[in-house]
């Protein structure tokens, strides 16, 4: 019961700072909404289009596979994509195998077209090739299928000749535009303001980390909360008591967040409400814990530089200043590690993606032992 007391005493004190835990919420909100309404012209996917070149390796000597190479040249006439010739200038590279279509007109796709980058590129630009080829294939397997069918039809009015001709000028018809029509499930897809609640939730947890950071060098920064250090908890019982507190409150300010966005565009933070608990639950424990850590080894002195250095470091890796959609030279930003781990979680709830369980739990447990180490070493320091 002592425990249950100690966090209701915290969180009554923390709650007579209101004001001051909705400004830290509205702070990140407002600059999210600010970015997300003059950039969103970044964010249009209808006028998605692709300067990442692609070289086409076709192995294939048969009809289908020059198809493709032509259909894709068509596409760059068009300025939607970037075919090249040269290999050596390619940052993508598509190899169309030498059984191509025979595997198609056998209905099969045992060797499927393979792409892979040459360099540095945009995952993003890998994705949308990825499905245009798929796109391409699956309709070439149902024109397969369709000829077949009307060859062996003892009752065919047309003759499969007709028909492939028929399909043929159908499909580049489609194919002409599937670049612009065709949903690609990668992160170019989400609108401005799902892009910026996003980041600006994670904003929201930097400065999360950055005050439990400050408490740890700053204690009197504790303000209301002086007096329950002289309870007779141990070092390790308060900062484990400390840890709960500031994840219930961090959670909710989270929550408040996320309203505020769901009111002003109910498409943001899209997916099971459950999922996105979990995932609040999970960051709230990960930067309550890292700023618990860092608050152990940054002094007084050094505080305002390292603080700093976090906020630039953020804002360069997770998309809040989103260079890699402004020029393509920025295109290696797109898909990085500290992006997948604080970004990439939420696109995959929006767009009904399974949770990584694995990975989560294996950083909570690394984070466990660090931090109980950390704890180990306090007590003994004293």
């Amino acid at each position: 019961m002592r425990y249950i007391r100690y966090i209701k005493a915290n969180l009554i004190s923390s709650l007579k700072s209101l004001p001051a835990l909705l400004l830290m919420v509205i702070m990140p909100f407002l600059l999210s909404l600010f970015l997300a309404f003059s950039t969103k012209g970044a964010f249009n996917p209808s006028d998605l289009n692709i300067e990442t070149k692609i070289y086409i390796d076709n192995q294939d000597k048969g009809a289908y596979g020059q198809q493709i190479v032509a259909l894709f040249e068509q596409l760059t006439e068009e300025k939607q994509i970037a075919l090249t010739s040269v290999k050596d200038d390619a940052k993508i590279i598509a190899t169309i195998p030498s059984d191509f279509t025979e595997s198609i007109q056998t209905r099969s796709q045992a060797t499927p077209i393979t792409i892979e980058k040459s360099g540095r590129t945009s995952s993003t630009s890998l994705a949308v090739y990825e499905s245009l080829l798929k796109t391409m294939t699956s309709q070439l397997l149902e024109a397969s299928s369709v000829i077949h069918e009307v060859a062996e039809s003892k009752n065919a009015t047309i003759t499969p000749e007709q028909a492939a001709a028929m399909l043929v000028s159908l499909q580049q018809e489609i194919l002409a535009g599937a670049f612009e029509t065709d949903q690609v499930e990668a992160e170019s897809q989400v609108t401005a303001n799902q892009h910026y609640a996003i980041t600006g939730l994670g904003f929201l947890f930097i400065i999360f980390l950055e005050t439990a950071m400050r408490f740890g060098v700053q204690r009197e920064l504790s303000g209301l909360r002086k007096r329950l250090n002289v309870l007779p908890f141990s070092i390790s019982e308060r900062d484990r008591l400390d840890l709960a507190v500031n994840m219930i409150m961090t959670t909710l300010l989270a929550f408040v967040y996320i309203g505020l966005w769901k009111i002003l565009d109910p498409t943001t933070f899209g997916g099971n409400i459950g999922s996105i608990f979990v995932l609040i639950v999970f960051y709230s424990l990960v930067f309550n814990v890292l700023g618990n850590l860092l608050g152990n080894f940054v002094t007084e002195k050094n505080l305002p530089a390292f603080s700093t250095g976090i906020n630039l470091v953020y804002m360069f890796l997770s998309g809040v200043i989103p260079l890699d959609r402004i020029s393509s030279t920025f295109s290696f930003l797109s898909g990085n590690p500290f992006r997948q781990f604080t970004y990439t979680p939420f696109i995959d709830v929006m767009n009904g993606v399974p949770m990584k369980v694995t990975v989560a739990s294996t950083i909570i447990i690394v984070l466990s032992l660090v931090f109980n180490w950390s704890l180990k070493r306090k007590e003994a320091r004293q």
